[in-house]
């Protein structure tokens, strides 16, 4: 019985070893060469279906970067979307990426990239933090935290 416990316990160990947290075997690796300042919600009135969250990506690598999707909880539906302007008319469409380029940065702000929060689950109240995944395309992600804030309507 003193042998089937040590063989127990070595290949314990043997399981555990090969269970790492290394994420590059979970197939999602960390977006290291991106950095994310300032993300924020637009806090709408109560009943409102749909917000927008803004944010600034910082790409540090000598190659462009493209951000995919974002994940999250507090919607439906997560979209990235441009603000554009045509015949006068400011027109809003879904992109299937944004790009950051190499050494600079993206801004999402309102009335040009934003992420679309659509189906809102719930109303969202001023000082909320939410939490999101950003996807790129290279596979890699960077999980974010983002406060609801009250904005100016027309900005």
């Amino acid at each position: 019985m003193h042998i089937l416990s040590k063989v127990f316990l070595i290949s314990l160990a043997l399981l555990s070893a090969c269970n790492s947290d290394d994420k590059a075997q979970t197939g999602s690796k960390s977006a290291d060469a991106i950095s994310v300042d300032a993300p924020y919600i637009r806090a709408m009135p109560p009943g409102q279906a749909v917000t927008a969250m803004f944010l600034t990506l910082q790409n540090s690598s000598d190659k462009d970067r493209f951000l995919v999707s974002a994940k999250g909880d507090v919607s439906e539906k997560i979209e990235l979307h441009e603000h554009t302007h045509a015949d006068g008319m400011m027109k809003m469409r879904e992109v299937p990426e944004i790009t950051i380029p190499k050494q600079s940065k993206a801004e999402l702000k309102p009335g040009g990239y934003h992420i679309m929060l659509i189906g809102l689950k719930k109303d969202l109240q001023v000082g909320e933090k939410i939490s999101f995944d950003l996807q790129f395309k290279d596979g890699s992600q960077t999980s974010i935290t983002a406060e609801v804030k009250k904005i100016n309507p027309h900005s």
